[in-house]
């Protein structure tokens, strides 16, 4: 009673600040300027608290003493009707705070009291109001529940007040938990809003039963057994005490699983993992004197809310229209309290690397805004790095399946985790970023930030003066601008792909041998990590000014919500669909998602009647369309001027070169090195990326002579959009050529050796396709190795020898550079990909034949092309002075 009227008294108080058309701002207001307000709806807060704990408390021990006798009949009807009168009266409290968490209880509750029988259609109306009008829960809250509650305590106490004694034991802990914890409120909505402590296992009970008005119809007989138990005999009372107990230990059950098991989104997290970044509660802090200059600045609106942040960063520039503070405010991003203008409680669980995976829920993927991006992105090869975990577990022996699904962030500890941890995972998207700044070739992740965030000069600069305390004017922009320089962090690694774009290539010269070279600095150019790269020639797309989201979609580098054990696999656009003979097929801007609908709009390249090319495999473009039934158009990222990509040629289109893709003939060179050694030092300390910490013993690697020569070609098979697949020849790179040295495994023994080339788009096309040569008798690009490779003619028939460039290896016998023997068929695994393979013996022949008759005539010879039309009957069209090789029987008849 004492703790009821210090909370009634505290309420009285409050009635001129609170405004019940609109209770969230009026209570922001007290957060952001009165103390003393915040301080007087503590006590009010917490003295309810006390009520509540203290008639659970008096509720069990009528329950326990079996009391429900001692009192009349009548008195214990009221005394157990005024149960669900407490409970509303606590959760009407909660409602009128009017925030994210109690929008969402008010949702709930409004259609539990729809359940009830008889009453419910005019119930929630009655209770509750109608929309977000909270005048009637304030009324019923300050005046109906309190004369409730009060008339039936009165009448239960036998007295109006409570005594002196009562209110000196209940008031100190009210006031010292006022003053410690002052009650927040919820700023931001979350997947799943956690209600007060006493509704926490109602909301999961909610969550598991199929039918929600099952909880109303228990309630209510567990009200009708209460009211009647006094006129019970003794088996059926028993009876009931025991099922309201096992129901009150299962509650308490489900409130501890909610309250410590619970995190956002309904998945289990571990005791004492923070599930939320905003505070719930604040600090003594909350009620010092606030600087009145701040008091008397006007704190904006930010959808319809209060944001205390902008009366400090209103001025900060460089935000595109939909990221505009004044729009979504800062805490939506950067998390933190923006209920407050005290600085330290303001930051208070604030990050300045909001696109973290680790927190994205909490900030870009939260539940207005970004939420079905931030899930995609979580399943994507670029966060999970799936592909190089099962690869990098075959090449240590840990795994027989290429293709198994793995996340980077689940690794353990073992030789080929530990390999991962230490020399690939810095890649991987959700790669925490721990201070803000640009994507370079060493500072990588970020989880969105690692894409959507561009540094411009004034963005930069702004990094320098950040710790000197002077105020922030210039953040970063946050669009779909996606810049290269995103890409070039993690892409500048492995197949290298984002510095060969540029026409980069890696070379193993030092700092001070590379400045020394002629050619500096127009031939070469060092990374920040020290990696001398020397010039090649560009990807046509790059000297075009196409950027790497020119043509890759979001679908594929954000992840298309499904789970792919390769990044090749996720790949959906294709040369064809910028590049066809003939009809391209486009679609209309309404028939498009509206993920591509969004990014089209925000681009402004909605033109009326313009339609966008869709892929065979339903992926639609943003940025390239027909104008009027003309050819493709593609509109740049970071450029105004449309390119008109050029179609296919003819021979491209033709039978004869059917299974090449179109990288086996427009790459121009790719990445190789065919001689690694990698092995573990365990006198030296490595840096555990996932741990971000040094670890006793260290991965090294050394690597032999890198070169950028035309890839070699092999076998793939791929997927069609109809669910059927076929083969196609396309570039492979040594993926694994190496040594390796596994510890305890190879202590006895000699390193490991293992010969593996690896499907690569290089990206390294160029317009001016490679000659008929460079595949038919050139010994590199079917997979013997760099050499010599003659046509020795003896009469009509004639043998094809080769000479290697380089010694033989002792472990295999084949050279240093190759893929498979001369005129062999290899038997072993050859390829990180169970879907590709080097040549077959048949295909061997068939390429070579082609390349003897090259000997001789021209690429451009009509008879060749009109012999090769029709492959399997070439004999007919050889002429007596023809010399093909000893594996082609030619009749004795035959001219």
């Amino acid at each position: 009673m004492a703790a009821f009227v210090i909370c009634a008294l505290s309420g009285i108080a409050l009635i001129p600040a609170f405004k019940a058309h609109a209770p969230l701002d009026s209570l922001v207001l007290l957060l952001l300027k009165n103390p003393s307000g915040l301080f007087v709806r503590s006590m009010h807060y917490w003295s309810a608290q006390g009520f509540l704990v203290l008639t659970l408390a008096h509720i069990a021990d009528h329950f326990l003493r079996r009391s429900e006798t001692s009192v009349r009949f009548g008195i214990w009807v009221r005394l157990v009707l005024v149960i669900p009168v407490v409970v509303a009266a606590m959760l009407s409290g909660f409602l009128l705070r009017a925030d994210s968490a109690a929008v969402q209880a008010l949702q709930v509750l409004r259609a539990l009291l729809g359940f009830i029988p008889i009453l419910g259609s005019a119930l929630p109306r009655l209770l509750t109001g109608s929309g977000t009008d909270l005048t009637a829960i304030y009324l019923h809250h300050a005046c109906t529940a309190t004369l409730v509650i009060w008339l039936v305590t009165i009448e239960h106490a036998r007295r109006i007040m409570p005594s002196s004694r009562s209110v000196w034991w209940t008031l100190p802990p009210v006031l010292l938990l006022s003053l410690l914890l002052a009650p927040g409120l919820e700023w931001r909505s979350d997947a799943v809003e956690k209600g007060p402590w006493y509704l926490v296992g109602l909301q999961e009970a909610l969550h598991w039963l199929p039918r929600p008005q099952w909880v109303v119809w228990f309630t209510l007989a567990a009200l009708a057994s209460l009211v009647l138990l006094p006129r019970m005999s003794p088996h059926p009372g028993s009876l009931i005490r025991w099922s309201i107990g096992i129901a009150a230990v299962a509650y308490t059950a489900l409130t501890v699983v909610g309250l410590v098991f619970r995190g956002d989104g309904w998945q289990w997290t571990r005791p004492g993992k923070p599930v939320r970044h905003d505070a719930g509660y604040l600090s003594l802090r909350a009620y010092s004197p606030p600087d009145l200059a701040l008091v008397r600045t006007s704190v904006p609106l930010v959808s319809g809310r209060r944001e205390g942040c902008l009366a400090c960063h209103q001025r900060m520039a460089g935000f595109v229209a939909a990221h505009d503070p004044a729009a979504i405010g800062c805490a939506a991003c950067h998390l933190g309290n923006p209920w407050t203008l005290d600085k330290a409680l303001a930051h208070a669980g604030m990050t300045l690397t909001p696109g973290n995976l680790a927190i994205v829920a909490q900030t870009c993927g939260s539940s207005n805004c970004h939420s079905d991006v931030a899930n995609r992105v979580r399943h994507s090869p670029m966060n999970t790095m799936s592909g190089v975990v099962p690869v990098d577990k075959y090449v240590f022996g840990e795994s027989r399946d290429l293709d198994a699904h793995y996340d980077v962030a689940a690794l353990k500890h073992s030789p080929a985790d530990s390999h991962l941890r230490q020399l690939c995972a810095s890649c991987h998207l959700g790669q925490e970023k721990l201070q803000p700044g640009p994507i370079n070739d060493i500072d990588r992740g970020g989880g969105c930030s690692a894409c959507h965030l561009e540094y411009e000069p004034a963005a930069l600069a702004e990094l320098n003066h950040r710790s000197g305390g002077q105020e922030l004017l210039h953040h970063p922009g946050i669009s779909v601008h996606v810049s290269n320089q995103a890409c070039f962090g993690c892409h500048s690694r492995s197949g290298r792909i984002a510095t060969n774009y540029g026409g980069w290539h890696e070379t193993l010269l030092d700092e001070k041998s590379a400045h020394a070279s002629p050619g500096w600095p127009v031939q070469f150019r060092q990374l920040a990590d020290g990696r001398i790269f020397t010039k090649r020639p560009a990807d046509v797309h790059a000297d075009k000014g196409m950027t790497c989201v020119d043509c890759h979609q979001a679908g594929e580098v954000m992840g298309d919500g499904a789970s792919h054990a390769h990044e090749s696999d996720a790949i959906r656009i294709a040369c064809i669909d910028c590049h066809a003979r003939g009809a391209t097929p486009a679609r209309d801007f309404v028939g498009l998602d509206a993920e591509t609908q969004s990014i089209i709009a925000m681009r402004k390249l909605n033109n009326p009647g313009r339609r966008f090319v869709v892929s065979p495999s339903g992926a639609a473009y943003t940025n390239v369309f027909l104008d009027d039934g003309g050819p493709p158009l593609t509109a740049l990222m970071d450029s105004p001027n449309l390119l008109k990509p050029k179609p296919m040629a003819t021979l491209c289109s033709g039978s004869t070169h059917k299974r090449l893709a179109c990288a086996a003939c427009h790459t121009a060179w790719a990445p190789q090195c065919f001689h690694c050694h990698t092995a573990f030092d365990r006198s030296t300390q490595g840096w555990d990326h996932l741990a971000g910490k040094f670890v006793e013993g260290s991965w090294q690697e050394q690597a032999g002579d890198y070169m950028g020569d035309p890839p070699a070609l092999g076998v793939e098979r791929i997927g069609t959009e109809n669910g059927a697949s076929q083969e196609r020849i396309t570039t492979f790179a040594p993926g694994m050529i190496l040594s390796l040295e596994v510890p305890e495994r190879d202590q006895a023994g000699s390193p490991h050796f293992l010969r593996l080339f690896a499907p690569i788009s290089a990206h390294t096309i160029v317009s001016k396709p490679r000659d008929c040569r460079s595949c038919h008798a050139n010994p590199a690009a079917l997979g013997y190795g760099r050499g010599q490779l003659n046509y020795v003619v003896n009469g009509r028939t004639a043998v094809w020898r080769f000479t290697p460039a380089f010694p033989l290896r002792g472990e295999d016998g084949l050279p240093a550079d190759a893929w498979i023997g001369f005129l062999q068929t290899s038997r072993l695994t050859t390829t990180t990909r169970k879907t590709s393979r080097p040549f077959s013996l048949e295909e061997q022949h068939r390429t070579l034949l082609v390349g003897a008759c090259l000997q001789c005539h021209k690429e451009t010879d009509h008879r060749l092309a009109r012999a090769f039309a029709d492959f399997a009957n070439f004999r007919q069209y050889l002429s007596p002075r023809c010399s093909v090789p000893d594996w082609i029987d030619i009749p004795s008849h035959q001219p």
